[in-house]
């Protein structure tokens, strides 16, 4: 069976491992069967359908190859200046995210029934992992220092919100999971805040194969 990897920069992380190895080359020495990258850096949900396309022309079976899909990640970082915006009430600040949250759910769960219809067998879909550096990612959004404290009490129950529904999804489907939110990746195995640096690749790849292996 062979592994094809959809979604953002958690596959597509060439940029940020120097002349380290990538997931995906740590992945083709796990995996003898074969692997694919579809996935592209800065890539959203939005952007699975084109990527399936690829898939197909270079060869994807979708009833018999595995779909691994990691994506979300990038649609959080695009609306993390919305989360940090004032609001008259706590009220008015639940309301925007529960309308956010209900947005990204709306969206998540539409992906998973394309893939589904589009007759994939073997759907994998990874959670997003903790994020460590927030002072860096949200000066890289919004060019504005802000107090790391203020932006992870927003950014940590936000994050296990969104795995939370991708592991319901999964569930509803019966797909499986790999849940990089309780991985053994640490702080020093990421770069610019939120990308997987060369240590993080062989960790995200076996990830991968442990998930891919069970029955």
């Amino acid at each position: 069976m062979k592994i094809f990897l959809f979604g953002d920069s958690l596959f597509d992380n060439g940029a940020y491992v120097g002349n380290g190895p990538t997931v995906t080359a740590s992945l083709e020495a796990m995996w003898s069967a074969g692997v694919e990258r579809v996935a592209r850096d800065a890539h959203v949900i939005s952007s699975i359908p084109y990527q399936w396309e690829e898939a197909r022309r270079i060869g994807l079976n979708p009833a018999h190859d595995a779909v691994v899909v990691s994506v979300s990640g990038k649609d959080y970082l695009n609306r993390l200046h919305l989360w940090m915006e004032p609001c008259p009430t706590i009220a008015d600040g639940l309301l925007q995210i529960h309308e956010i949250l209900s947005s990204f759910y709306a969206t998540y769960t539409a992906m998973v029934d394309e893939m589904v219809a589009r007759g994939c067998r073997h759907l994998v879909l990874t959670t997003i992992y903790p994020v460590f550096d927030m002072q860096r990612i949200e000066y890289m959004v919004t060019s504005v220092p802000t107090r790391v404290s203020k932006t992870w009490a927003v950014t940590s129950p936000i994050i296990n919100l969104m795995n939370s529904h991708i592991r319901a999804e999964a569930k509803r489907v019966g797909a499986k999971v790999v849940d990089l939110y309780h991985s053994d990746i640490e702080p020093n195995d990421i770069v610019f805040g939120i990308e997987p640096g060369p240590t993080a690749s062989p960790k995200i790849a076996q990830a991968i194969v442990k998930v891919m292996r069970v029955s």
